[in-house]
């Protein structure tokens, strides 16, 4: 209600810039709210992303590119479509983004190394080519942030992608202790939505090891944090998932072998 109480205010001043980043921001709540028509696309009744992309590029505004960008990245990540994310990466580096800097070019690193090193885990991915970009971007945003002794809020985020970078490998116990580190140093910072996308990232990662009750234990935990968060999007997520893992546990048959069994 603040967000779009401020909206108005700054429409009535005719801030254009500043309403372009109240528009993309509102929408993005709407989205994670459970208030957008398709939850998946970053455009609803009062915005259009492509508009926005086609009006900011007509004026030379990169800020304004990138933070829709950044919006689009984000929404794309919390729907699970990671080849979107990465599309959508590599698209910013076609655009002119020179003014982007400070913590907006941080956090587009963090969400290109994640995006990255996800779908570095997907077998149907160019999983080298995806790697190797998650590097370059985690390389970047170490030294930008001055890690190992980073910034406030950026350790949390570089384990996360350490985590399924190691993941990728199968080294499942540096995987789990980067997880472990990430959930809790974004505990100490309040960082609730992260510490919830670690735990499903570890959900997710846990079932293909097929470990089901730990990645059960996970996926509550995420839908937990997403409600404190107050994400509609991700409770409903998790609330499906958890749903379809507790009916698989119970429906498994229990029954003795056959005689025409091996």
């Amino acid at each position: 209600l603040e967000t779009e109480a401020l909206h108005k205010k700054f429409t009535e001043l005719s801030q254009h810039s500043i309403v372009f980043y109240f528009q993309s921001s509102l929408q993005l709540m709407r989205n994670l709210n459970g208030l957008a028509d398709n939850p998946r696309i970053l455009s609803g009744e009062d915005f259009d992303a492509m508009q926005s992309i086609q009006e900011a590029s007509a004026k030379n505004h990169s800020a304004c590119l990138s933070w829709l960008n950044l919006c689009q990245q984000f929404l794309a990540l919390m729907v699970g479509d990671f080849a979107h994310a990465v599309e959508l990466t590599r698209e910013l580096a076609t655009l002119d983004t020179t003014a982007t800097c400070g913590y907006l070019y941080q956090y587009l690193l963090f969400l290109r190394a994640l995006s990255e090193a996800i779908l570095s885990r997907n077998p149907t991915s160019n999983r080298k080519n995806n790697r190797a970009y998650a590097l370059k971007a985690l390389k970047r945003l170490k030294k930008l942030t001055n890690f190992p002794c980073p910034e406030r809020g950026w350790s949390n985020k570089i384990f996360m992608v350490e985590a399924e970078l190691y993941a990728a490998k199968n080294q499942r116990e540096l995987a789990l202790m980067k997880w472990h580190a990430s959930i809790k140093d974004a505990e100490r910072q309040d960082l609730v939505h992260e510490q919830g996308w670690a735990h499903e990232r570890m959900a997710h990662t846990s079932l293909q090891w097929g470990q089901e009750s730990q990645a059960l234990l996970h996926f509550r935990e995420a839908r937990t944090l997403y409600s404190a968060w107050g994400c509609v999007l991700k409770c409903n997520q998790m609330r499906q998932i958890v749903g379809e893992l507790t009916a698989s546990k119970t429906e498994k048959p229990r029954r003795s072998r056959s005689f025409d069994e091996p």
